[in-house]
């Protein structure tokens, strides 16, 4: 995404991610691992809005941390940050299929592990990559959900307890999550 061409807001934002999903043998479970990375940069002299923030937390994002629950932020709002990574690894069951031909329902269970951190950018490019990636900083959970895949999309609801966090986090770990997809 490119800013400021037009308008009075001036950045480079980009996100991307990595997902790789395998089968295990012919058992129906499969091992589903996921790495993200997000980072916006301001030009022209401009700093980034709050509204232009990168965020991380919440159900369909780290899970076990409120939605917005992790990075930068005052003890009552959360600020964003300009650059994140996230990973995540799960293992999913075979499914269970409620198969109606008006509303095909498939129900897996799945354990999981989230992992990443979120900061804003200060200094030069070295600085700043040693504290998206410093340790201490690094927020993490693990936890048990049941996902179901309808027509419209994807619901889970998941028990998270984070076992890495930081100071100003906030945690949620029942949290139910909704992905739609459009055709």
């Amino acid at each position: 995404e490119v800013a400021g061409l037009t308008g009075d807001a001036r950045f480079v934002k980009s996100e991307s991610a990595l997902q790789l999903n395998t089968p295990i043998r012919n058992s129906g479970w499969a091992l589903n691992s996921l790495f993200a990375t997000g980072l916006i940069v301001p030009w022209g002299g401009d700093t980034t809005r709050i509204n232009d923030k990168l965020f991380l937390g919440g159900p369909t994002s780290l899970r076990g941390f409120q939605i917005k629950g992790v990075g930068p932020r005052t003890p009552t709002e959360a600020l964003g940050g300009d650059a994140y990574w996230k990973a995540a690894v799960h293992l999913t069951s075979p499914g269970l299929m409620f198969d109606s031909p008006s509303f095909p329902v498939v129900f897996k269970a799945q354990a999981f592990s989230n992992f990443g951190n979120l900061t804003a950018l200060a200094g030069n490019a070295t600085s700043s990559a040693k504290e998206l990636f410093n340790a201490d900083k690094l927020r993490a959970s693990v936890g048990v959900g049941l996902v179901a895949r309808l027509p419209f999309g994807r619901v889970e609801l998941n028990y998270a307890l984070p076992y890495r966090t930081c100071e100003l986090d906030r945690i949620s770990p029942w949290q139910l999550g909704i992905n739609f997809q459009f055709s």
